[in-house]
């Protein structure tokens, strides 16, 4: 089977073939197929409507895809279960009246995937049904293995580089994810407009951040996507890591 990869950030749609080998240790090469430019300001459903040309030069009978979106389409936040919360039905209750609360817009327009524990807080990610439904249709001729979240995708791919207890940040246009993690468990995430793509204004974006969620402030923040550094910067005592 052919795998393939579609990643769509703010200001571009690209297409990639995932190789089929790879060895233990080593992750499996991509090869870019095509991209195209976008308006960042676009909607999903303009975007998904100039796929087509995209996606001509696949020719594979049987073939996979796995999608990534850009944080700005989704919405991604963390849930702490109630004391009295005995099941599965309790949580989903629960992540429904938390997404609601934080975005107030109706949780039945949106689909919520978790990490679903109910002795733990869990990461929840909530994509707009309809566009959900869309891609799907879009991509019906393909096995569809996940759609993520660019700061998931991100996660995910290097996580095994990543220390234990630090920050990330994914970095796409104006729009930032910052995700915080203890032993690379995700504990926090935190989406913001209009962080500058220098280190120093991250570096103050940053510190704003662990004052207001009482937190510490990190020895070491990941960085992907824009930002006007490629060398390690150290600013005070923490360490920013271009990916």
């Amino acid at each position: 089977m052919a795998n393939y990869q579609l990643i769509f950030s703010l200001a571009a749609t690209s297409l990639h073939e995932i190789s089929s080998w790879h060895g233990i240790f080593v992750k499996p090469p991509k090869k870019l197929i095509r991209s195209i430019e976008s308006d960042s300001s676009a909607s999903w459903e303009e975007r998904l409507s100039k796929l087509p040309p995209l996606l001509s030069d696949i020719k594979a009978a049987k073939r996979s895809i796995d999608i990534v979106v850009p944080d700005l389409w989704v919405r991604s936040f963390v849930t702490t279960p109630a004391s009295n919360a005995t099941s599965f039905q309790d949580i989903q209750s629960i992540s429904r009246l938390r997404f609601e609360t934080l975005f107030d817009e109706p949780a039945n327009a949106w689909q919520i995937e978790a990490d679903w524990q109910i002795d733990n807080p869990f990461l929840c990610c909530a994509i707009p049904v309809a566009m959900k439904a869309a891609l799907l249709k879009s991509f019906n001729a393909f096995t569809v293995n996940s759609i993520l979240p660019h700061w998931l995708n991100t996660f995910n791919q290097h996580s095994d580089r990543m220390a234990l207890n630090n920050w990330l940040v994914v970095r796409d246009q104006h729009f930032v994810s910052v995700i915080i993690f203890k032993n690379k468990r995700v504990e926090n995430v935190v989406q913001s407009y209009s962080v500058g793509e220098k280190v120093d204004a991250l570096d103050l974006f940053i510190r704003q951040e662990a004052v207001r969620l009482n937190q510490v402030v990190p020895h070491q923040v990941y960085c992907a996507g824009e930002f006007a550094f490629h060398a390690p910067q150290k600013l005070q005592q923490t360490e920013y890591v271009r990916l």
